[in-house]
């Protein structure tokens, strides 16, 4: 099904030309196998027809001596014939397919026997097929030729003897009826499988579209969150600059307050234009993170110590049970942003007088991180959304409480270029756990 007149123009244009590749290339496909199997089936019927007339060609030579005329009984010729006693019953297994008539010429290119009319073909018929036949080709003692009268549609074998011509031919029909029954039957399964693909490849683009839909849409979305983001900023720092443009004759105390405003938005345009060059250059798959092996305890115990200030003013608590020695494949400075995201957001919602436990164990294969803060649950109709840019749970929220809704998705970002994954769970009782999965080095 193609997408709706409404979705971007864009989007349906990549449909119907996928739609169009496709069907161009099933056709070709389709078409390529049907003239295959037609000349096969030419070759083979054309095949049959010279056997045919190779067959009765040797059948009149044995009975030939001088010349003997064939019987018009075929059963006795047949029971006459060599490697068989008379009036044996004739096995018909092995006879030619193609019908054929013989003729014997004089040395004057004239009918001087027929000596077997089996296609009834009258004498002048018979007459212009040996006129063609000798217009165009040149006999002499003991050669033989083959060929076909286009005009007539018959194929033919002559051969040159001592006293005059033997002249074989074999109706072109044989061939017109298996190319017609292959154009009839093979040809509408063709079509009706045409016509099956198409549809199947009409269905088969929804789903193909489905991904590049999702991404086209996740991208105007985060240029749309964006522009909104940087939207507040810009304002504040232009009604700034109009303060202080008013009065022209004030000094740099006097307007300190719009100064520091200004120095404010502008720090928070530039934390917002790093985090998403930062997610830029993390989906670039030509920028290889530089791995090596990264103390992984280290990194979050370092995390831990950072935040306990900040949690102390919080009046939250931190817990920590922190295995020792735990190595990972990565690059030290974005793990130590993974870990402290995951700790500023769980200190950030913990409520007042929560806990946050940080949990690091290693596994078989992986070592598991856990951070839990207790406080309001995440809504279950925003789990699937928490990693998503510029996504916040709490509409109502101010860009001072809740950031720009960037930093999870840049840490799940993180964890997918150290091959990891990333989860969160969220009740009332049990509060809110990220836990993250990292490969051992």
């Amino acid at each position: 099904m193609l997408l709706k007149r409404g979705a971007d123009p864009v989007l349906r244009r990549f449909q119907i030309q996928f739609i169009l590749v496709t069907t161009l290339f099933v056709a070709v496909m389709l078409v390529g196998m049907f003239v295959v199997a037609a000349y096969a089936t030419y070759t083979q019927h054309e095949n049959d027809i010279n056997e045919a007339l190779e067959s009765r060609y040797v059948r009149v030579e044995q009975m030939r001596s001088g010349f003997i005329m064939e019987p018009k009984d075929m059963h006795d010729f047949d029971s006459g014939m060599p490697g068989r006693g008379h009036g044996e019953q004739r096995d018909a297994a092995r006879d030619p397919l193609v019908v054929t008539s013989a003729y014997f010429l004089d040395t004057e290119s004239n009918i001087k026997e027929v000596i077997s009319n089996e296609l009834t073909l009258d004498d002048e018929v018979v007459q212009e097929t040996v006129s063609y036949i000798f217009e165009t080709v040149e006999l002499n003692m003991d050669d033989d030729a083959r060929g076909r009268v286009d005009q007539l549609n018959l194929y033919y074998k002559v051969h040159a003897f001592d006293d005059g011509y033997l002249l074989v031919v074999a109706s072109g029909n044989y061939i017109d009826r298996a190319m017609y029954s292959l154009f009839t039957t093979v040809g509408s399964v063709v079509a009706a499988l045409f016509l099956c693909l198409l549809a199947l490849i009409i269905v088969l683009s929804r789903w193909v579209v489905k991904p590049v839909e999702r991404a086209w849409n996740q991208q105007r979305q985060f240029i749309a969150d964006a522009s909104h983001e940087l939207k507040t900023p810009l304002s504040v720092i232009r009604a700034n600059d109009s303060l202080i443009m008013a009065d022209p004759t004030a000094t740099v105390a006097s307007q300190m307050q719009w100064i520091e405003s200004t120095e404010t938005e502008a720090t928070i345009m530039q934390d917002l234009v790093n985090d998403m060059l930062f997610l830029a250059k993390s989906e670039n798959t030509q920028s290889e993170v530089v791995k090596s092996a990264v103390d992984f305890s280290t990194v979050v115990q370092g995390a831990e110590l950072q935040f306990e200030s900040v949690a102390f003013e919080r009046g939250v608590l931190i817990e920590s049970s922190i295995a020792e020695g735990i190595q990972v494949m990565g690059e030290e400075k974005s793990l130590s942003r993974l870990v402290g995201t995951l700790m500023d957001n769980a200190c950030k919602y913990a409520q007042d007088g929560g806990r946050v436990t940080v949990k690091l164990k290693r596994m078989t294969s992986h070592c598991a991180l856990s951070v839990t803060n207790t406080g309001e649950p995440i809504p279950a109709e925003d789990l699937p959304h928490v990693f998503d840019r510029f996504y916040r749970s709490d509409k109502a929220r101010t860009r001072e409480q809740g950031g720009f809704g960037l930093g999870l998705a840049i840490a799940k970002s993180i964890v997918e270029e150290h091959r990891g994954s990333i989860d969160v769970t969220s009740s009332q009782g049990e509060g809110t756990t990220f836990t993250v999965a990292l490969p051992l080095a």
